[in-house]
């Protein structure tokens, strides 16, 4: 039985001659992302940037999209919604729902306020079952946290690369790396995606 061939086995794509075409894209995706990263920097979602986290639980399945609409309408200045299971939540099927929200950065209601606030607008047949605050002070650690192991993990490549091969293997290997990580960075922050 002859096994399938995706690939013929002889080839001839001149990658190296395609090599300045693929230099001048990089070139541009990279520039487009320090641009973008200068003027626009990354959109953190409210585990970077505090905010109030409520779990809901309600006797029937709950239909997320009214309930989106119902927390947009409170005009926080961000607001995420997600089922979430397990345990009693299983019974019915989408009947937890973990609601996140960041309060405008100007107001100056209290957490408690912000809980009320959502708890008034969903009505009664719903139990609160936690409430949490993630302040800003927990949100920069969590922050430099994330920078800091991104930095040491790009590091940690390149050295095993140069460890067990050779050492301009473990610069390039950091350069390709690091290269990714930027580039990534910037398709978030021109598509103002939440770095999460």
């Amino acid at each position: 039985m002859r096994l399938l061939k995706l690939i013929p086995d002889r080839t001839n794509i001149d990658f190296v001659g395609a090599r300045f075409y693929a230099f001048g894209i990089d070139g541009l995706l990279v520039l487009a992302a320090l641009i973008s990263l200068l003027i626009h920097g990354l959109s953190f979602g409210i585990d970077f940037t505090g905010g109030v986290l409520v779990e809901v639980k309600a006797s029937q399945s709950i239909d997320i999209g009214a309930m989106r609409t119902k927390i947009d309408g409170l005009g926080f200045a961000e607001a995420q919604l997600q089922y979430f299971g397990g345990g009693e939540c299983e019974t019915p099927l989408n009947s937890c729902v973990l609601i996140r929200v960041q309060p405008q950065m100007s107001s100056a209601t209290s957490d408690q306020a912000v809980v009320n606030t959502v708890r008034t607008a969903l009505g009664p047949g719903y139990v609160f079952r936690r409430t949490e605050v993630v302040g800003p002070k927990v949100s920069d650690e969590l922050k430099n946290a994330g920078i800091l192991a991104t930095v040491i993990a790009v590091l940690m490549i390149g050295i095993y690369v140069a460890v067990r091969f050779e050492w301009q293997y473990g610069v390039s290997a950091i350069i390709a790396t690091g290269h990714d990580v930027l580039v990534t960075a910037g398709l978030y922050s021109l598509l103002h995606l939440d770095s999460r």
